[in-house]
């Protein structure tokens, strides 16, 4: 009987180890019935990844193309901009000179206005066009001539492409002249909200310079100079002695 009972117990707990290793194989087969079924769901997120992978690459190549044909495109432009500013170089000369005659002062004008026998200059100047103008009688002719009205922006527009064959390699000079007060520091420098040409041909400058960095690379020096009493200083040197030298 004991034999029994002891035979009876161990097969029930074959049996409940039995059914423990039934449900563990049901879950494992569930789990891997979950798991080939993420396989197949990961392998078509792959092959859709890939489409897109692809689809990708062949709009950059796309895309690399067009960028070639533009650059291209815009190397050819550039080299017919430099023929055609050599053109316009060629055509206006080698030197030019410019003639803009400003606008009375404040003070000029109460002048006239408080005292009759002080001439309106305005009255004295005729212009004849672009290029010619007659003062007091007398006929001067010059490249270009900027009434009175004429904003700075007008002013450069005259000598951009001088600026623009400065980048070319070639040796360029703008300089005003003329009698104090004439208006020699407010064209080449101007106020602050409107820069005069210095200011503009620096900017076209590294403006030139930015948008050719890919192919060019340019270094710029700066000097400044000041030529008063026939005598050079150098504002930017910090030696005093080189500050001044005089012109012969």
């Amino acid at each position: 009987n004991d034999l029994l009972e002891e035979s009876k117990a161990r097969e029930s707990m074959l049996q409940a180890e039995l059914r423990r290793i039934n449900i563990k194989m049901s879950e494992c087969l569930k789990s891997n019935e979950m798991t080939c079924a993420n396989l197949e769901m990961l392998k078509d997120e792959a092959e859709a990844a890939q489409e897109v992978i692809s689809g990708l690459e062949a709009q950059s190549y796309t895309a690399k193309n067009e960028v070639h044909r533009w650059l291209t495109a815009y190397k050819q432009e550039c080299n017919k901009s430099k023929v055609l500013n050599n053109r316009v170089a060629d055509l206006q000369g080698n030197i030019r000179v410019l003639c803009r005659v400003r606008p009375l002062s404040k003070k000029e004008q109460r002048e006239i206005v408080d005292n009759r026998s002080t001439p309106d200059l305005r009255k004295s100047i005729q212009y004849l066009n672009d290029g010619r103008i007659m003062f007091y009688g007398q006929e001067y002719e010059f490249d270009r001539i900027f009434a009175p009205n004429a904003v700075q922006g007008i002013v450069f527009s005259e000598v951009s492409s001088s600026v623009a064959c400065a980048m070319e390699g070639q040796r360029v000079c703008i300089f005003a002249y003329g009698q104090t007060g004439s208006g020699k520091t407010y064209t080449m420098e101007g106020p602050s909200d409107d820069r005069g040409v210095n200011y503009r041909a620096l900017a076209e400058l590294f403006e030139v310079a930015k948008a050719t960095s890919n192919e060019m690379e340019y270094t710029f020096d700066v000097s400044v100079l000041e030529v008063y009493n026939e005598t050079v200083h150098d504002l930017l040197s910090k030696n005093i002695s080189s500050h001044q030298q005089g012109l012969h």
